[in-house]
Order: C-alpha cells, then sequence, then structure tokens
C-alpha cells in the first residue's frame, strides 16, 4: 500500500508530533495514532493523527485525569478535538487503533523506510 497516494496523514502525524515534543503547549505526552476509519465517501482505509495525553490537577483527587487530545493536520486540515469525540466521528473501533510514543515511531520508520501503517497485520485489517 502506497499512504502517500492517499493523501499526507501519515507524513503529517510524524511531523505534528515533533512539532509538539519539541515545543508545545501541551504538558502530556504525545503519540503518533495509526487507525481504521470509515469515511462517508471513501469507506474504510488507514489513516493516522497525532492525540496528547495531558495531565489535569483536579482539587479533590489525588491523581491527575488524564485528557486526551487528538489532532490532525493532514490535508490541510488544523483540528483538535476530544479523543474519543474524534474516534467516535471516525468510526473507529479500538482493536483498530495503534498508539506509538515518538521513540517508537522512529524505530518503525527506520525498520520500514515508511510512515506507516505498522501494524503487522495492517492489510487484513484493511485490504486495499
Amino acid at each position: 500500500m502506497d499512504a502517500a497516494a492517499d493523501g499526507d496523514c501519515f507524513v503529517m502525524a510524524y511531523r505534528v508530533a515533533v512539532e509538539l515534543e519539541l515545543g508545545s503547549t501541551y504538558a502530556g505526552d504525545v503519540y503518533v495514532v495509526h487507525g481504521v476509519v470509515m469515511h462517508p465517501e471513501t469507506g474504510r482505509h488507514w489513516h493516522a493523527w497525532c492525540e496528547v495525553d495531558e495531565p489535569v490537577e483536579v482539587p479533590w483527587r489525588d491523581e491527575p485525569v488524564i485528557i486526551e487530545t487528538a489532532i490532525d493536520r493532514s490535508n490541510g486540515l488544523d483540528v483538535e478535538l476530544p479523543a474519543v469525540l474524534y474516534r467516535k466521528d471516525g468510526r473507529v473501533s479500538d482493536s483498530e487503533v495503534f498508539r506509538y510514543t515518538l521513540l517508537e515511531a522512529q524505530e518503525h520508520m527506520l525498520r520500514t523506510s515508511h510512515y506507516g501503517p505498522w501494524a503487522h497485520d495492517h492489510e487484513r485489517l484493511c485490504p486495499r
């Protein structure tokens, strides 16, 4: 599968993750995320975006609450939504989502020479 032919989401997810790691206003962990989405016009296909897990202090809790934000800047978009809403809108199944730290993403890129998808059974999950 030539991910580049389908848009720039895999490249942009990586680039945005690097930007967020280097100088973000977010205080949390950054992930490159690959998942199978259901688009009303193009059907099921692989897509990539970033997610940030940001800890938020709540006075009445001993532990911070983690707020997950999805960030998608692919194909000219500039979307930042709660991850649960982003995934729901894209009809993304949790079993078809793969989150990678920036280091893990870099290791996969070096091993495969591409930006993704990297799931070992990606063709079975969403064949072309």
